[in-house]
């Protein structure tokens, strides 16, 4: 378990066992759709290293990539199945430019064995996050017109990732010396099974209608190609509107 997601589950707690025993006896919803702005922090980078074939011979691409905030969106729906239990699912998408630090070792379109150094930096590199939660949660009142959810589950989360596939560099006669130019780049999708774990409060504006604040913890171990793999998911708040029935 990481530590981001025992810090959540303890603070949880703590808001959990500081509910009235009234409060807690307070009917919930039988049911409810959600709609919701999505906003991930910044993810874990991850490196890849790469031999594609220039000039008959094999290049080193090394790329490091980072990933960056994310905006999106999140829609989801549930139900109470027992009590205070609600059973529901969560889906969300979130996507952003990200960029990679590239080295590489080309080689000489003249010699075999004296590659030459290039170092730079790669942009556009777009990256999006498709998320689907089950997530099982305890629903309470907690004050007047406020709602509290602790809950969580197993989680199917997809990265398609702009990935590096080889660089294009400037070069002159006698080419023993060359200068990066750009990066060429190729579309990597690939998803997990991973868990969730979070909380959410909802303020109620009317009987059948709330306002949603949720934070969330998703964690997915990706293996986006042959040669590089990928942390998915982290640190998500949401806020939407919460329709109640």
């Amino acid at each position: 378990m990481s530590r981001t997601t025992l810090v959540l589950l303890v603070t949880t707690g703590c808001l959990w066992a500081s509910i009235p025993a009234d409060a807690q006896t307070a009917d919930v919803e039988r049911g409810y759709i959600t709609a919701a702005a999505d906003f991930l922090g910044a993810g874990s980078g991850f490196t890849d290293e790469i031999h594609p074939i220039d000039f008959g011979e094999a290049a080193t691409v090394a790329g490091s990539y980072q990933v960056k905030f994310a905006p999106g969106f999140a829609v989801g729906g549930g139900a109470r199945v027992w009590r205070r239990l609600a059973l529901g699912v969560e889906a969300g998408r979130v996507s952003h430019g990200n960029t990679a630090d590239v080295s590489a070792q080309v080689p000489h379109p003249f010699f075999f064995n004296k590659p030459r150094a290039v170092t730079g930096s790669a942009s556009g590199l777009d990256r999006a996050e498709l998320a689907v939660h089950v997530i099982a949660s305890w629903v309470a009142p907690v004050a007047d017109r406020w709602q509290l959810s602790v809950g969580g589950g197993p989680s199917w989360i997809t990265v398609d990732q702009a990935v590096i596939s080889d660089v294009t560099v400037t070069q002159t006669y006698p080419y023993d010396t060359a200068t990066f130019a750009g990066a060429v780049t190729r579309k990597a999708s690939k998803g997990h099974v991973g868990v969730n774990a979070g909380v959410e409060a909802a303020y109620l504006l009317r009987p059948r209608a709330a306002l949603a604040f949720g934070a969330r913890f998703s964690h997915a171990h990706v293996p986006l190609t042959d040669t590089a793999s990928t942390d998915a998911g982290g640190l998500h708040a949401t806020a939407g509107l919460r329709l109640r029935f």
